[in-house]
């Protein structure tokens, strides 16, 4: 007896993904070979941004990543998870393999189990662990054979402080530093657990991060601008982040540091220091949307060599604050991640050919949506695919050479876009219209608008003749080539949820939230056609598709409707033939008109090149 044939699994694997996840911490890093970590949707990609190849690491099925910190040799990631039903865990990841390789929880015996902080040692062979408030707890977590712990509180619920932050000591793994509101010590391992360094207790200030200068040097950024440096665990100066030009370890007292007069006064939402990032080099930190970067000239001193800046473009001011920074390891190249969805990058230093002191970030890769897609439709005749967000734009991508060509930024909401098959125009619904939009070089240009507001859907037929907009609970259908409103199909009693053609065009098939589903007749106008759902819920309506209704009714059929079904399409065949064959032409005439016109375009624009060039 022959053994069945079992078709082989059909399995999908993302080959790109775009996007940047701004609720997790620490959501950038630099590897060893120059990738760049960060999480996007459910995964932590791995993007070799010169080949622009991606990895990817899965995130745990029902857990939600919080913080992400990776080790000082570059070799480990640690994600800090929390579970739906509250546990918090840290999984540690060797960036090479991509293979889990630890999972720690904090101790039962613990007050607080809830994961708020998480650093490395050092030496890569250790994590600090610092527990939510209240009565937050630290712990140092080794990766020796014993897998010792060491446990002591950080902060006293009775006591006005507030442990949000901390940062392991560059060369003692038993000393951690710890901030917050109203906090920062310096505390080490002791026979009891820990103890403070110092007298130094962060009262009336806000830290908003650390990090260490030398193994006995430590900063602190405030909420009110100031670079706090600490010696031994007592208070040494206090400085102004976005003034100071030089910091000497070795001065006594302020006045002996340089500084210059900030030109303009601060937002009160934009006077954090953060992201205080500590390097062979020297060490940075960041202010609003700038980066100030101090170069290490000798084991005492430090010089402010370069403020990078991202230029505040399309979006509100308050969105390109920084919220995270990595060093690459030959700490030549920065990269930040803001709190919209963009990560930028930039040189480290001035270049000493170049006379300036400020730098500029770019974009490190393709300029992304800041907020969620609320649209996508994929172009039939060309490799591209358009997106529409509620961050107010549209981008048009090609799928090929993975590249944002277009960003349109518009002050109207827009609800539903589709692409024509041509890849020369677009429908966009916006809250007020239906527009029909040209697809320039550089631009979307309107070319007709019609009284359609609040569209739930949008599909233009395979031969890109015909557009069926819905809105409400009707379905209009415009000719792209007279604008007309040629048929307008009524019968739903609810939104519109789904439409789809047929492959020839002659039927278009609807589906809407009332559980009901159509097929119309495109060239009468009639209901050829319809199946009422009741039952099916909202979600479930909302996923209903089309494509199967097209080819065989969910009722069946008597042999002589068929052939009544039959004998009428053949009837209608040929009107509908000589129909599509005098719109094609016209739309071939369109297309061949606008690549004329695009090449025109090209070549005024290469003559003004040329042209400026020249000068």
């Amino acid at each position: 007896m022959e053994k069945e044939s079992r078709s082989k699994p059909i399995s999908i694997e993302p080959k790109n993904v775009f996007g940047l996840r701004t609720d997790i911490l620490g959501n950038v890093h630099f590897t060893v070979k120059q990738e760049i970590i960060y999480p996007v949707a459910g995964v932590l990609a791995i993007h070799n941004f010169s080949t622009n190849k991606q990895k990817f690491l899965r995130f745990p099925e029902n857990y939600h990543p919080e913080r992400i910190v990776i080790s000082p040799d570059r070799k480990f990631i640690a994600v800090s998870e929390k579970s739906a039903d509250n546990k918090s865990l840290i999984n540690i990841y060797e960036i090479a393999t991509l293979r889990k390789r630890k999972t720690l929880q904090l101790p039962p015996d613990c007050p607080n189990t809830q994961i708020g902080n998480i650093c490395f040692t050092f030496d890569s062979r250790g994590i600090a662990v610092l527990s939510v408030e209240p009565d937050a707890f630290l712990s140092i977590f080794s990766f020796d054979k014993n897998e010792s712990l060491i446990i002591g509180r950080a902060s006293n619920s009775s006591q006005q402080g507030q442990a949000t932050i901390l940062s392991c000591n560059p060369s003692d793994a038993t000393i951690v530093a710890v901030g917050g509101y109203c906090m920062l010590k310096i505390m080490n391992k002791t026979d009891k657990g820990f103890g403070q360094i110092g007298t130094i207790k962060g009262d009336n200030l806000q830290v908003t991060s650390i990090t260490w200068l030398t193994s006995e040097a430590l900063a602190a950024g405030t909420a009110e601008t100031e670079l706090i440096i600490v010696e031994s665990g007592e208070l040494k100066f206090k400085l102004r982040g976005d003034e100071i030009e030089r910091i000497d370890l070795s001065a006594e007292t302020e006045s002996e540091l340089s500084s210059t007069p900030s030109g303009s006064e601060l937002n009160k939402d934009n006077r954090d220091v953060l992201c205080l990032t500590q390097f062979d080099k020297g060490f940075l930190y960041s202010i609003h949307n700038a980066v100030h970067v101090f170069e290490k000239t000798s084991n005492y001193t430090f010089i402010k060599k370069s403020v990078i800046r991202i230029p505040v473009t399309l979006y509100d001011e308050q969105s390109y604050k920084i919220m995270n920074v990595a060093v690459n390891a030959e700490q030549d190249t920065i990269v930040v991640a803001t709190k919209h969805s963009q990560i930028y990058i930039g040189m480290l230093f001035v270049p000493e050919t170049l006379k300036i002191s400020e730098l500029v970030f770019r974009h490190l890769g393709e300029s992304l949506h800041v907020s969620g897609i609320v649209g996508l439709s994929v172009c039939s005749w060309k490799p591209i695919i358009m997106t529409a967000s509620k961050d107010l734009t549209i981008r048009l991508w090609n799928y090929q050479s993975m590249k944002v060509e277009l960003v349109k930024k518009f002050q109207i909401e827009i609800g539903v876009i589709a692409l024509h098959p041509s890849g020369f125009f677009a429908a966009v619904g916006f809250i007020d219209l239906l527009r029909l939009m040209q697809i320039q070089l550089d631009d979307l240009k309107v070319t007709k608008a019609f009284n359609f507001p609040n569209c739930t859907q949008l599909k233009f037929s395979n031969l890109g003749h015909l557009l069926a907009a819905a809105h409400g609970k009707i379905i209009s259908l415009i000719c792209i080539f007279t604008f007309e409103v040629v048929q307008t199909l009524k019968g739903h009693n609810g939104t519109i949820l789904s439409l789809s053609w047929s492959t020839d065009d002659a039927i278009l098939a609807s589906g809407g939230n009332d559980g009901a589903i159509y097929k119309w007749n495109v060239v009468t106008g009639e209901r050829m056609e319809e199946i009422l759902r009741e039952l099916l819920n909202e979600k479930q309506r909302a996923c209903t598709r089309m494509e199967a209704l097209l080819g065989l009714s969910s009722k069946a059929i008597s042999p002589r409707e068929a052939k009544l079904k039959l004998e009428k399409a053949v009837a209608d065949k040929d009107e509908l033939e000589a129909r599509h064959r005098e719109q094609v032409a016209k739309l071939q005439e369109v297309v061949k008109s606008l690549s004329n016109e695009n090449q025109n375009l090209r070549s005024e624009i290469v003559a003004m090149n040329r042209k400026n060039n020249g000068r």
